[in-house]
């Protein structure tokens, strides 16, 4: 999927006519993939020469290991092998700084929704069906990241920074746990392909 992505914007681009605006010219539109702490696809748009919004949208499916909810305290924890399927939406705000030699530097904030659902494994010694949750999650952040202009249409970037995220489980029993945490490692790489 991600590769396809990539392929896709790169054959628009060889055949795209006219000169795509640059980074930080105002009215700027273009489409955006960014591979990183997620694969995500969506747009960029530029309401100021200063000001550009990447609002973008994931999918993923993701392998875990997880043990069920109820458990034995005579036994040993089972361990499930499943395949989760993760989506939600982004939308950050970057406020550029002067281009130098091609290169544009910003400050950015982010703010995300994720929603993770989990399968039902099932206890090979009994017919229960133990549930781990469905995952719901809100996280926001800011970040540093730099825009280099391959061409007037194709520009590449990359971003570091630091993220605070609020998740959310409901249990079998309807209990709801929560979890908050600091995360450090939300460097990302992207690509933007300019229409106009």
């Amino acid at each position: 999927m991600r590769a396809l992505v990539w392929i896709v914007c790169a054959v628009a681009g060889l055949g795209a006519p006219g000169r795509p605006a640059a980074a930080g010219e105002k009215g700027g539109f273009g489409l955006d993939v960014e591979t990183g702490v997620r694969r995500l696809v969506g747009v960029t748009w530029h309401p100021s020469a200063r000001v550009a919004l990447r609002p973008g949208v994931f999918f993923q499916n993701l392998e875990a290991e997880n043990t069920p909810t109820l458990l034995d305290p005579g036994q040993e924890a089972p361990v499930y092998e499943t395949e989760d399927i993760a989506f939600g939406g982004r939308l950050e705000v970057d406020f550029l700084l002067r281009e130098r030699r091609k290169v544009t530097p910003y400050f950015g904030l982010t703010g995300s929704y994720t929603h993770l659902n989990t399968p039902y494994p099932v206890s090979e010694n009994s017919n229960v069906i133990f549930r781990t949750g469905n995952l719901t999650g809100l996280s926001g952040g800011a970040l540093f990241g730099a825009q280099y202009a391959l061409s007037d249409a194709f520009q590449v970037y990359g971003t570091v920074g630091l993220s605070y995220s609020a998740t959310e489980r409901f249990t079998l029993n309807g209990r709801r746990l929560h979890s908050y945490t600091w995360t450090t490692s939300t460097s990302a790489l992207g690509l933007v392909f300019y229409l106009n």
